[in-house]
């Protein structure tokens, strides 16, 4: 019995291991594969992300942005432009447009107007992903839900 979950540890140690190696289809250890369709190859010079957004459910063509890393502390401009009027990045400091989930160094400071979100990221290492949501908000002022993407160095 014990050689048996000894044998069984190995096997899921293995497995965890070989998901924790990212390509441009696959996110870290806990996060699903994500398929070619919603990946963005960004491995040179700035990206652009467009979103879109129906009775405030966000839909963002890429789920994972990949920068294509080692970029050994290159500079990136990323631009979110949201498509649909009505819509557009929080500006309220309590609910930040761009909000960093524990990457502070890979995230600049982001610029928005209206339906437009600018920010430099830092691309530093290689595979490394990086969580972030979206705070979007109607013209009303109503909050939409957040919508969390990755970005993958």
């Amino acid at each position: 019995m014990r050689i048996g979950a000894l044998l069984l540890a190995a096997i899921t140690g293995a497995v965890l291991f070989g998901c924790a190696t990212t390509d441009s289809t696959r996110v870290a250890i806990g996060r699903p594969v994500a398929p070619l369709a919603s990946t963005l190859k960004c491995f040179h010079g700035n990206c652009f992300v467009p979103v879109s957004v129906t009775n405030c459910v966000v839909d963002v063509p890429y789920a994972v942005v990949n920068l294509g890393g080692p970029g050994g502390g290159a500079k990136r401009v990323i631009v979110w432009l949201i498509s649909d009027a009505g819509y557009g990045f929080s500006t309220d400091p309590t609910l930040p447009a761009l909000a960093v989930k524990g990457s502070g160094a890979f995230f600049g400071t982001p610029i928005v107007h209206g339906p437009l979100m600018t920010t430099t990221v830092t691309v530093a290492s290689q595979n490394t992903s990086h969580e972030y949501g979206l705070n979007i908000v109607k013209t009303d002022g109503t909050k939409c839900p957040q919508y969390d993407p990755w970005f993958i160095e």
